[in-house]
């Protein structure tokens, strides 16, 4: 039990030095990934079409459902006015006049068509029903001035009330919309159409000092406080020089993926993968 073994004080030495080595070995082989946080909003490459809310209005209707693509020129949004006209009634009215002869039509055939719009919710649109109407209790037939008086009003009434897409695109809703909606701030962003091929960029800033170790086709993984808990991927584009507190601003094109859950001004976090370094580096601050 007092005897030491020989083979600790020969080789005990030797013993100590290649654990070291190997610690000293492994912490030079192993290598995790740096990162840096910065604060990005996401913007596009390509322009964006947005309607705002008019004056005046008291709520909107969205006419196609979120995600769709329409056409330039396709009815997007129907804008509630003072009288509160339903846009429903109204194109029924309006379809009704794009088929009225201007003389031909029994009064009965013109009640039986005019029997299904409900009157009350025509709002600003009641006359030219209360004209048709008239005119089937009258048996007189149609006029093609009282027709074309009654077309214009409409067209006059959908260009104020409805809005149209400006561009082929991809209907995204920034504000919510419902059929019975509250007043929407005058100004307000409501409907935007997104190009079908677009690419998101997300914007960010970082400091001088980081300025050196951020370059492009470094891997980024960003979270948008708008998705939860989903992950986004991405890769630096560009870095480009800010004027004001001497930081930069980092440039991270998002990976193509989940494109139609993405929309213009969403905010959240990106991690930008830096180099790899190893544990032994880090131990010795390089």
């Amino acid at each position: 039990m007092v005897t030491k073994p020989s083979f600790v004080l020969k080789s005990g030495n030797f013993l100590i030095a290649g654990l070291l080595l190997i610690l000293l070995a492994f912490t030079a082989w192993f290598k995790y990934p740096e990162f840096i946080t910065t604060e990005v909003s996401l913007v596009t490459q390509t322009p964006v079409d947005s309607l705002v809310a008019p004056d005046g209005n008291r709520g909107a209707v969205l006419l196609v459902p979120n995600g769709t693509f329409v056409r330039r020129g396709a009815a997007l949004v129907a804008w509630q006015d003072a009288d509160r006209t339903d846009y429903g009634q109204a194109r029924k009215l309006n379809q009704l006049l794009s088929i009225l002869p201007a003389a031909g039509l029994p009064a009965t055939e013109l009640a039986r068509l005019l029997r299904p719009i409900r009157l009350a919710q025509l709002g600003r649109l009641q006359p030219v029903y209360q004209r048709l109407l008239a005119a089937s209790a009258n048996g007189t037939p149609l006029s093609a001035k009282l027709l074309a008086a009654s077309r214009a009003q409409l067209v006059q009434w959908e260009q104020a009330a409805v809005g149209v897409a400006s561009q082929d695109g991809i209907v995204q809703t920034s504000y919510p919309v419902r059929a019975a909606a509250a007043a929407i701030p005058a100004g307000r962003a409501v409907v935007c159409l997104l190009p079908r091929q677009s690419i998101y960029l997300a914007l960010g800033t970082i400091s001088r000092e980081q300025y050196a170790t951020v370059r492009p086709g470094q891997r980024v993984l960003l979270q948008m406080h708008e998705l939860g808990t989903a992950s986004l991927t991405g890769s630096v584009l560009e870095v480009a020089p800010l004027a004001r507190h001497q930081q930069h601003q980092v440039v991270i094109q998002l990976a193509s993926t989940n494109r139609e859950r993405l929309y213009p001004s969403f905010s959240g976090s990106a991690r930008i993968m830096l180099h790899q370094q190893s544990l032994l580096a880090k131990f010795l601050g390089r």
